[in-house]
C-alpha cells in the first residue's frame, strides 16, 4: 500500500500555470472548500500563488454537517439554501467595500471586479458559480475533473466569476487525508486502494458511534469481522 495519494496529473500543472499567469487580471479569489472536511479541503500550494490577492474561503455543504461543527473563520453556505446566495454575495461585497471606496474616490462611478474560483476537483466550484448567477452557466457533474476551462460568468452588474479547472495538492503525505478527500469525491478512486477506503469509513463511522450508518451501507458483517480477526 502506498502511504501518499498522487493525482497531480497533466492538465492540473498546466492549470496552475495559467492561474499563475492571469492572477494579474483577478480582484479576489474564491477558494471553495467542502464543509465536511473543511481544513483537509484547502489546497495551501495553489492559494499561495495568489498572495498578494483577498483571499475568500466559502464553505460548500453546510447543510451535511452539524452546526456545532461550523469553525467561526470559515463562511459556510449551501447551494441549497436560496437565502446563502444573498450572503455570499454580501460577504464578497463587504471584502471589497474597502478596494470599492477607494475606485470611487478616484473618480471611477461604477467599478466592477473579476473573481477567479479554484478549489480541488469536484469541490464544487461550477455549482457555486451556478448558484450565484441564477441559472446553469457551467457543467457540473458528481466526479472530478470534468472542468477543463475557464469561463467568464457574470454574477451581479458589478461582479464577474471566473470557473477555474480544479486542482489536486501535488503530494498527499497524510494517508488518512488522502481517503478522507476521496470519501468526499475529491480524487479519483483509482488512485487509491478500495479495501483500505471501505475499512477506514468503517472505523470513521464506528468513531461516530453511528452503527446505523452501518447497517444501512450492509458494512455492519465486515466490521464485526475484523473485531473477530477472522479477515
Amino acid at each position: 500500500m502506498s502511504n501518499k495519494i498522487n493525482w497531480f496529473i497533466g492538465h492540473m500543472k498546466r492549470t496552475v500555470d495559467v492561474l499563475s499567469e492571469k492572477k494579474k487580471n483577478v480582484d479576489f479569489v474564491i477558494e471553495v472548500l467542502d464543509s465536511r472536511l473543511p481544513i483537509g479541503s484547502s489546497n495551501n500550494e495553489l492559494i499561495s500563488i495568489f498572495n498578494n490577492k483577498p483571499i475568500i474561503k466559502i464553505a460548500l455543504k453546510s447543510d451535511l454537517i452539524n452546526k456545532n461543527d461550523f469553525k467561526n473563520d470559515l463562511f459556510y453556505a449551501s447551494i441549497f439554501n436560496k437565502n446563502d446566495r444573498k450572503r455570499i454575495i454580501n460577504h464578497i461585497d463587504f471584502v471589497l467595500k474597502s478596494k470599492k471606496d477607494s475606485l470611487i474616490k478616484k473618480g471611477l462611478k461604477s467599478p466592477t471586479f473579476i473573481g477567479m474560483v479554484v478549489g480541488l476537483p469536484n469541490i464544487g466550484k461550477s455549482s457555486l458559480i451556478n448558484f450565484l448567477s441564477n441559472r446553469k452557466r457551467v457543467n457540473v457533474e458528481n466526479r472530478p475533473g470534468v472542468t477543463r476551462k475557464s469561463e467568464n460568468i457574470k454574477i451581479t452588474e458589478s461582479l464577474f466569476l471566473i470557473d477555474t479547472p480544479g486542482v489536486f495538492i501535488k503530494n498527499v503525505d497524510d494517508y488518512n487525508l488522502g481517503l478522507s478527500l476521496s470519501l468526499i469525491n475529491c480524487v479519483n478512486r483509482n488512485v487509491v486502494d478500495k479495501r483500505e477506503l471501505i475499512l477506514f469509513l468503517i472505523n470513521l463511522i464506528i468513531s461516530k458511534k453511528r452503527f446505523d450508518i452501518l447497517n444501512r451501507l450492509s458494512l455492519i458483517h465486515i466490521w464485526r469481522c475484523r473485531r473477530s480477526h477472522k479477515c
